[in-house]
Order: C-alpha cells, then structure tokens, then sequence
C-alpha cells in the first residue's frame, strides 16, 4: 500500500481502473489533470488491460472464468450424482469448510490491511502458523469424520468426511508471496492463477466422475487444484522467509487477524448452521435439495459481491489510508452498483427457477424451486454484506462485522427451528434471509456512524 505522503496520486489511481459509476466528480477531474482517457472503451481496450495488473477488468475476468468453471462442475457433478448422494457428498464440503472457517488465522487479510510491508521473519512466522494450521485441521477432521458425519444425520458420509481431511494439508503451504498479491493489487496474476486452479480442479474432478470413481471423484479434483496453486505460489510468486515458530514476533499481525478470525469463525456457524438443520432434521434428500439451490444462488448472486470485495478491500485500504472521505464515497457507490446488479440477478433466478432446475439438473431437482426463490432474496442481503464486510474492514473495523455476525446467529438460532419444523427447507431459507437483513442494517449503520 501507498504511504501517506502519496496520498493524492494514490486515490487516483485506485480510481483510474474502477467502473464508471464508483467515480464521483473529485476522481473524474483527478483523471483530467493526468491526461488519462475517460470513456468506458478507453479504460477497457484489451491493450490496456493486459499490461496493467491492477485493472478491475482482471477481477471481473477472473469471475467470469472462475464461476463458469465452478457453475459447469457443480452443475454436472449434481446432474450425474442425484439429490441423494449429492446431499452425501455436501456433508464433506460443509465439513471442509467450518473446519477451515474455525482455523482460519486471519493473517492473509492482515498482511493486507496493515501500512508497512512485512519483513522475510514475519513471513516465515506466517508460514510456519499456516503449515501448523493445516496439520492441526486436517488431522482433526480426520479422527473426527465418523463424528462429524453422525453430527449431520448422514453417517454414511464419513469415508468422505475423511477424504477431504487432505485439502487443509495442501491449502496452507503456500508460499506467503501469494497472499501478498492482493495487497500489491496484482490483479492479474490472482486472475490467471485461480482460474487455472479451477480448471484443473473441474476437468479432474469430472472426468474421474464420469469414469465411475463415485462422488470422492469431486474432492481429489479439489485436492489437485490446490496442489497446483501450491507449486505456482513457490514457483512464481516466492518471497524470500526465514521460517521459524516464534509467533509472538507476529503478534500485531495476529490481533488483527483475531478479529478475523472471530468473523469467519462465526460466519461459517452462521452460514453452515441452516444446512445443518436441514440434514440433521430433514434427511439427506432434503439436504441434497437445499445445498443445491443455495450453491446456485450462492454463484449466481453473492459471489460477483465477493468479487467486488475481492477488489474493494485493498482499494478501499488504500483509499482509507490517503483520503478517508473519498474511501467514503467509494463505498457508497460501490454498493448501490453491486446492489442493482445483484438484486436484478436474484430476481431473474427467483423467476426462472423451474424451468433452470429442470433444464440444468433434471426433473429430479425441481422441488428444490421453492428454497431457491427463498434463498435468492437471502443472497442479496449476502451480496450487500459483502461489500459491507469489505469496507469495515479496510477502515480497520473487523470487531463490528464480528458483532453483527453474533447478532445474525442470534436472530436465526431463535427462529431456525420453528420455520423449519413448519416449512421445511423453504421455512429455513426464509429465516436465514431475515436473519441476514439483521444484519445487513447494522454494518450499514455502524459503517455510516463511523465515517
């Protein structure tokens, strides 16, 4: 990040490569004073796009890519497998993911958000925690998968409960060079990497599927994905440390990324605790059915927000950093546009959903149509958090989203059990998106009060 004596060419030029609309009238003159072209075709001409590594189009082609290649996986993977072991094979993702949610360090995000550049022991220290991490989460969830798998109501699930145990293992070796590729805002890379990543995580997965391995064919493709960006990470993207286990050394990493911590920690109760419900109460069809339209919903609405985060954290940083007012008004912008965009998605999913479910899935997967309509308003509050989430964040905040995170499962651990035992799934879908409403008007008043 910039230092603050750079401050008025930094807001510029976080603001050159930003969409038209997150512009206000202090950037546009910004631009004029620079000589830099305006015009929507200028900013986005292919030439300039690919010798600049910080232009937002990278994010956006990283989306495209990377949710295309997840949308073709998750769609046929499902197709092939059925309601039934697809609501198997979710219990060793939703397991995967609360496990990592619960170990996360949080020390990536910091070394993002934080003024100075880490020095070669800090990122040893980071290095040595990740790897320490990773042993601790993927043995854990190993000796634990029949538990885990009885926890869910589906003990038939364990085997792969088990199986997904080595994806931890090789998520946290990387080299700390790749986390620090978002704080230099190198686009790019990040774009090209992760959508290699996908690509060799969905052709593998799915051609072991189709040659019968069985639903543990979709976790060895996860496994070989993070394997390759483990090996690109030291390859391309390796930063010089000088490992070592004194974590005290990173201590002020580590209070920001306690507050980190305690958001994902919480976050992942909060965004595994309806599917929880559903398996546990309802059975692994009705699980099947309920994973499977908050997945779509989840690619086809929240994740462009988490893009945009993605690229508004350390814009937004930086922006903080140099001029807190137009850090403001970024925001503000920022989420009218992602809001728009995402509220006309949700609502053309929510219309469209049998004939999708139908010509997607198979006429197997239509009752899931209902929970979709419901999931996709609970998406769109989820698409607001994001940005939410990201500009708290950047103003050093993480302790208020952590709060309105214990105020979502709060709200929804009250209401979950009895719009699920009169609603079934469709009744747990509502309660998440009023639970995540909750939330979404107190980030939005505490980022107000706080500028």
């Amino acid at each position: 990040m910039q230092q603050t004596g750079q401050s008025g060419e930094a807001a510029c030029e976080d603001l050159i490569y930003a969409p038209t609309f997150w512009r206000g009238a202090d950037a546009c003159a910004c631009l004029q004073d620079r000589h830099f072209p305006v015009t929507l075709i200028e900013r986005f001409r292919p030439s300039q796009v690919l010798r600049t590594r910080d232009h937002v189009a990278w994010v956006l082609l990283q989306q495209v890519a990377v949710r295309s290649l997840l949308l073709v996986k998750f769609l046929l993977a499902a197709r092939m497998l059925g309601p039934q072991l697809f609501g198997v094979l979710g219990v060793a993702f939703t397991a995967l993911t609360i496990v990592e949610a619960l170990s996360d360090t949080g020390l990536a995000q910091a070394l993002v958000q934080r003024r100075e550049a880490a020095t070669s022991r800090e990122l040893g220290g980071v290095w040595t925690l990740q790897i320490f991490r990773g042993l601790l989460a993927g043995l854990g969830m190993w000796a634990c998968a029949p538990l885990i798998a009885s926890a869910f109501g589906i003990p038939e699930s364990a085997p792969l409960v088990a199986l997904a145990a080595l994806v931890p293992l090789m998520r946290n070796v990387l080299n700390p060079g790749y986390m620090l590729l978002q704080r230099s805002r190198d686009f790019r890379a990040i774009a090209l990497t992760e959508s290699s990543v996908l690509l060799m995580d969905a052709a593998l997965g799915l051609s072991l599927l189709a040659a019968g391995m069985g639903p543990e064919a979709i976790l060895v493709g996860s496994f070989a994905g993070d394997a390759l960006r483990a090996l690109v990470s030291w390859t391309w993207f390796r930063k010089p440390i000088v490992p070592h286990v004194r974590w005290r050394e990173i201590s002020g990493l580590g209070r920001f990324g306690f507050w980190i911590w305690g958001t994902s920690a919480l976050a992942v109760l909060l965004n595994q605790f309806d599917k929880l419900v559903v398996a546990r109460w309802l059975g692994p069809v009705q699980f099947g059915l309920y994973q499977t339209s908050s997945r779509l919903a989840q690619l086809g609405i929240v994740d462009l927000a988490s893009a945009a985060g993605n690229y508004l954290f350390p814009t937004l940083s930086r922006l903080h950093h140099s001029d807190p007012a137009a850090g403001r008004r970024y925001f503000y912008k920022a989420l009218a546009l992602v809001g728009g965009i995402t509220g006309v998605l949700a609502l053309g999913i929510a219309v469209f959903a049998p004939f999708l479910l139908s010509s997607a899935l198979g006429p197997q997967w239509l009752p899931a149509a209902p929970v979709l309509r419901a999931l996709c308003v609970a998406m769109w509050f989820g698409a607001l958090i994001a940005v939410c989430v990201a500009y708290l964040r950047a103003r050093g905040l993480p302790n208020t989203i952590v709060y309105a995170v214990i105020i979502q499962f709060v709200v929804l651990l009250l209401i979950s059990y009895p719009a699920a035992t009169h609603a079934g799934a469709v009744g747990m879908a509502a309660a998440t998106a009023l639970a995540g409403l909750v939330s979404l008007v107190y980030m939005f008043s505490r980022a107000r009060s706080h500028g």
